[in-house]
């Protein structure tokens, strides 16, 4: 009988054990990026061209181009609507089809003379987060890692009502550095 007694105390020892573990392995990941800066963290440096092609009429994509532009400490990251003149060059026809912008796409361009890399849908914003590095790229590793028959209908209904959950407005200007990083 005496066990019972002992029982909600063990519990609450373990719980509060594991949890104070949890923490710290999240500050020594922590510590670790502020202090050493691991290059897996890093924003990608090798001289590709990436390039974020978005609806540039819609609410939501604009408000992502934003958290991307300031998540990107790297900057190795460009944005254009694909309404614009740098996706009718670099894109095909059926992804800057005006009756189906929903579609977000990612470009990543190899070495001179190879084709460029094209992704779309949930898996160009997972590649775009793992990209710009920090902790955007664990973001970006997880959402990769959830399989294509979840993450796509999730997109997909997502985009389908994008702009009644986030009409365009008035949105703020760029500053001088995010509008370099702004394509026509």
């Amino acid at each position: 009988m005496t066990m019972h007694i002992y029982g909600p105390f063990l519990a609450w020892i373990s719980g509060s054990a594991i949890a104070i573990s949890l923490l710290a392995l999240v500050a020594f990941f922590l510590g670790c990026y502020w202090i050493f800066k691991p290059p897996w963290f890093r924003p990608r440096a090798d001289g590709k061209t990436r390039i974020l092609f978005y609806d540039g009429e819609c609410g939501l994509c604009t408000h992502s181009v934003k958290l991307f532009l300031k998540a990107d400490s790297g900057e190795c990251l460009k944005f254009a609507p694909l309404q614009g003149t740098t996706a009718k060059e670099h894109l095909p026809e059926d992804l800057r089809n005006p009756e189906e912008l929903s579609t977000v796409v990612f470009m990543r361009t190899g070495p001179e003379g190879t084709d460029p890399k094209i992704l779309t849908r949930s898996l160009a914003i997972a590649n775009a987060f793992i990209d710009i590095g920090g902790l955007w790229r664990i973001a970006g590793w997880i959402l990769h890692a959830i399989p294509p028959f979840i993450r796509e209908p999730l997109y997909r209904q997502i985009a389908k009502h994008r702009r009644k959950l986030f009409p365009s407005g008035a949105c703020s200007l760029p500053t001088k550095e995010e509008h370099a990083r702004l394509l026509e």
